[in-house]
């Protein structure tokens, strides 16, 4: 499979750069079951299940349950100068789950994820003349050069794609990282790897070189503690979960952050 453009990369950078979502009305504040806040879509990281514009509160909630979408505060690095940046993205391991991706298909605990998502993968699409823009408004895509175009589709706008005359060739995506290479699974990809066990208050594991940059990049939210050398073990001060982009190709989620612990989860968050 031919590499992607430089053009290419810089555009699927920058959307996975902005992959996260601005806090609308200030600092979120806690009172009974709600968070008093209100957050708008700005990237198109869930779609097609939540899109652009789309207004969402976040419901603060006693556990988690899998397949939720919930908001949490990512990682230092990941916040790009703005302390009160919030990331939403689905809930897809809970704490001692077992997860692995084979060519995008995922699996917990050894057997298919059990909910339907609809979910947006990336092609390069070559095309023998230019695409009609006025029949695409409702479709993501960039074009790469007059008859290259990157689309991230679901299954049912990638089968009208098929179907488009001018359509030469469809190239999947699948086990190409353009933002690097995912942090928790070293030798993997995007689409491909595991399986792995979501951390569990508790659990303790002796530190690799394999592990190693996972385990660092976990304690940089426990700012006390420090990775222990080689050979050494490690316990799990607290919960950790893993989260998932509904857009596969297009989301800078738990692949690349890593674990999200419990208490960075700000709560549940709903479409109004």
């Amino acid at each position: 499979m031919r590499s992607i453009s430089t053009m290419q990369r810089s555009s699927i950078a920058l959307v996975l750069l902005l992959a996260f979502l601005f806090v609308s009305c200030g600092v979120i504040r806690r009172s009974g079951e709600f968070v008093f806040n209100r957050f708008k879509v700005s990237t198109p990281s869930m779609s097609p299940n939540l899109k652009v514009g789309d207004v969402l509160s976040v419901h603060v909630v006693d556990s988690f349950q899998r397949n939720q979408i919930v908001a949490f505060h990512p990682p230092a690095k990941y916040r790009f100068d703005n302390p009160e940046v919030i990331f939403i993205f689905r809930l897809i391991g809970l704490p001692g789950d077992s997860l692995s991706m084979k060519t995008s298909r995922l699996f917990l605990n050894g057997r298919d994820f059990p909910f339907m998502i609809d979910t947006k993968l990336g092609y390069r699409v070559a095309t023998t003349m230019p695409l009609n823009e006025n029949r695409l408004k409702e479709m993501e895509y960039s074009k790469t050069s007059n008859l290259e175009y990157l689309f991230y589709a679901t299954q049912d706008e990638l089968k009208v794609l098929r179907k488009n005359g001018a359509v030469k060739n469809i190239e999947p995506l699948l086990d190409q990282s353009e933002y690097g290479a995912p942090i928790i699974y070293s030798g993997k990809t995007i689409d491909t790897w595991g399986p792995f066990r979501v951390p569990k208050k508790g659990d303790t594991i002796t530190v690799t070189e394999e592990n190693r940059a996972t385990l660092e990049l976990i304690i940089s939210y426990e700012t006390e503690r420090e990775v222990p050398a080689i050979g050494e073990q490690y316990v799990f001060a607290i919960n950790y979960y893993f989260v998932l982009g509904d857009n596969r190709h297009n989301a800078l989620d738990s692949r690349y952050m890593g674990f999200i612990p419990e208490d960075q989860i700000t709560g549940v968050a709903i479409k109004h």
